[in-house]
């Protein structure tokens, strides 16, 4: 049987790939890049750091006896963007930077979890 956290990791990265593909196509269609996604807000950090640095807290936070496991495939995904980024102007490999994002997002997930605990079910939230 796959464990509740594994299931929350699955559903997080789905919504992510699907929320990342859309706009993908959405800046190619208007050939246009979003500004508020490459805007540069504090620590040299964009929009889309900021949403690298939630989703991955997200992650911490659902599935935290996954900690490595989390920050592995955030790597992984990371390279997974360099061939694609001859794809598309619009998508840029940072693979120190967002893995370091990525990672520092995880921990902070996981030393929230462990702060304030909750079992989270995002199959039965969102499917019920």
């Amino acid at each position: 049987m796959v464990s509740i956290q594994i299931k929350n990791a699955i559903i997080l990265y789905l919504i992510s790939i699907v929320f990342w593909v859309s706009i993908v196509i959405y800046r190619e269609y208007i050939k246009k890049d979003v500004g508020c996604l490459r805007q540069m807000y504090i620590f040299e950090c964009d929009g889309w750091c900021f949403m690298h640095f939630f989703h991955y807290l997200l992650l911490g936070y659902c599935a935290p006896d996954y900690l490595w496991h989390l920050i592995i495939i955030g790597f992984l995904f990371e390279l997974v963007e360099i061939p694609l980024s001859n794809v598309s102007k619009y998508i840029d490999s940072k693979v120190v930077k967002d893995t370091i994002v990525n990672s520092f997002g995880v921990i902070c997930g996981v030393l929230l979890q462990r702060l304030f605990p909750m079992n989270i079910n995002l199959q039965k939230i969102i499917f019920g």
